[in-house]
């Protein structure tokens, strides 16, 4: 266009306003309107150009400016994201948020939270919003959050809302009541409601979590026989009096993974022949039944178990065994993993079948003598060994437990109180020692806090070494493949970063604090640790590597 002609400013304004249902809001522009936008951009810059005789501080000239911006934001890819792909990120969004204790930190009638904030974005995003049935499907209710944050009960109306939302997608429930809230919000006064509400559509659960007073769990009952779908429970209750709550699950044909968690003791018969995962809280008062046996004839494979030993009675002392119910729990033949806080829990059982094992002691001198015996009466294939909180003064503490697991191709260390210097020694492979011969990953968790490690000085030579011994091709020795070396007190210094990457030059895949990312994709953290006081289970494991399904 030659610069005599350039489009006069009056008839550039005309142009954006024809377009300010496109550039005043965040809605994708058509095809169309994507073609008057490239020409009104390119008529605007050259405008610039030649300035045209207007002065650069008039208030026209400031206004085109800001058009120009405008057609530039509508043009952005973001915003023309075809809605398959915003549904994808829509669907990851309605994914649950774990805050450090475990809980979710999501809160489904938080208005200033997702969904309800995805349908405030632009026309486009609230249609595919509204019509997304899987969003609204992932419910999320925590009473005591909302209440703390805005001395409000939710209303009922927004859940209502999202149910018909969903249509008939089955169902995902995380509801809390008012727990950990103290006096701030009377007990329960919009619980019963809710749950009401949620109960109409029962059919359709697929997997729940309720976080509630005891006197809350008989308005579950209507459920009962209505839960085909059911795949997954969690069930955490506290208060002064207690009711069966069990009772509305007990008819669950779908059902395979349990989790409880209770405050006080209390015996416990699971009805479900059909489990596969079981995961528990209990009291370790020797006198009190908390479990029956498991059946011989269950299908359980994955079993965690945290006694609570913080909650022992002034006058009783640790116990030298687990109550005879803890032991008729893991005494179970097919149980293939096993997380547990306690070493001592472990004293005169066996699991042949046991592939995956994760201690986290609660005692600040752990006893892997404990675990040691435990896996030569086993004498299982174990893959994956995860130590939490392990005490290592010398080679003794750790070299009969490396003994006892020729078959390990993953270990994990994290925090205690180990000599560092001892791990990395032993798993060095010499002439006269290969202790776990098939290693392909080691995740070192350090600890950032100095006083919850040994001395660290010589650690990265150590490391080094250890690997460079299991990447040097001896017969009967695999090669490591992976190592992770994470929360160190101290940066690591550029000498020891250039000898990683000479050693992932040779093939290993290496992780470390500057590049967490990296981390081997093995398992990572569901959180990170903060004490066994607060501990729910579940919440260490996605810690445990995952293996194939054995059903």
């Amino acid at each position: 266009m030659d610069p005599d002609h350039l489009p006069a400013l009056g008839l550039l304004h005309h142009r954006v306003s024809s377009l300010d249902h496109i550039l005043q809001t965040n809605n994708p522009p058509s095809d169309d309107e994507i073609d008057q936008i490239q020409y009104l951009l390119h008529d605007i810059e050259r405008f610039f150009t030649q300035k045209h005789g207007e002065r650069c501080d008039s208030d026209e000239y400031r206004l085109l400016k800001a058009s120009h911006k405008a057609c530039q934001s509508a043009m952005s890819s973001f915003r023309r994201l075809p809605a398959e792909i915003l549904l994808n990120i829509f669907s990851l969004v309605a994914l649950p948020q774990l805050d450090i204790g475990g809980y979710c930190s999501s809160n489904f009638l938080d208005i200033t939270q997702e969904p309800w904030t995805l349908t405030h974005v632009n026309s486009s995003w609230r249609a595919i919003t509204l019509s997304h049935r899987e969003i609204w499907s992932q419910i999320r209710i925590n009473l005591g959050a909302l209440s703390r944050k805005y001395k409000l009960e939710p209303p009922l109306v927004m859940l209502l809302c999202a149910l018909q939302r969903s249509s008939n997608h089955s169902l995902s429930i995380d509801f809390t009541d008012n727990f950990l809230l103290g006096t701030l919000w009377p007990s329960g006064s919009r619980a019963p409601e809710l749950l009401n509400a949620l109960l109409q559509h029962s059919p359709r659960w697929v997997d729940v979590k309720f976080t509630m007073e005891y006197k809350n769990f008989p308005l579950l009952t209507q459920a009962r026989e209505h839960l085909p779908l059911l795949h997954s429970l969690e069930v955490y209750g506290y208060g002064r009096k207690m009711f069966d709550i069990l009772r509305a699950f007990e008819v669950a044909p779908s059902l395979r993974e349990v989790s409880i968690g209770l405050d006080a003791p209390y015996t416990l018969v699971l009805p479900w022949l059909q489990l596969t995962k079981v995961q528990s809280w209990l009291i370790p008062v020797p006198t009190v039944t908390y479990w029956a046996p498991l059946d011989q004839t269950w299908n359980v494979e994955d079993f965690s178990l945290t006694i609570a030993f913080d909650q022992l009675p002034p006058w009783m002392s640790m116990p030298v065994e687990p109550p005879r119910s803890v032991r008729d729990i893991l005494q179970h033949d097919r149980m293939l993993r096993l997380q547990i806080n306690s070493e001592l829990a472990l004293n005169g059982l066996s699991a042949p079948a046991l592939e995956v094992l994760h201690i986290f002691s609660h005692q600040e001198e752990s006893s892997l003598e404990y675990v040691t015996s435990f896996l030569r009466r086993s004498s299982c294939s174990l893959q994956s060994l995860l130590l939490t909180n392990a005490t290592i003064h010398s080679s003794l503490d750790l070299m009969p437990l490396l003994q006892s697991a020729p078959s390990l191709t993953f270990l994990q260390v994290k925090l205690g109180q180990p000599n560092w210097r001892i791990l990395f020694a032993l798993l060095t492979v010499k002439d006269d020692q290969c202790l776990l011969p098939i290693l392909t990953t080691l995740r070192v968790y350090f600890g950032t806090d100095i006083s919850l490690s040994c001395a660290l000085p010589g650690i990265p030579e150590y490391a080094v070494d250890m690997v460079l011994s299991r990447l040097a091709g001896r017969e009967g020795v695999h090669c490591l493949e992976s190592i992770a070396l994470l929360e160190l007190p101290r940066p690591l210094s550029s000498q020891f970063l250039t000898a990683l990457v000479k050693l992932e030059e040779l093939g290993l895949n290496v992780a470390h604090d500057l590049r967490p990312g990296d981390i081997p994709q093995v398992s990572l953290w569901a959180s990170e640790f903060q004490g066994y006081s607060s501990w729910r289970p579940g919440l260490f494991w996605n810690d445990i590597p995952t293996l194939p399904s054995h059903n």
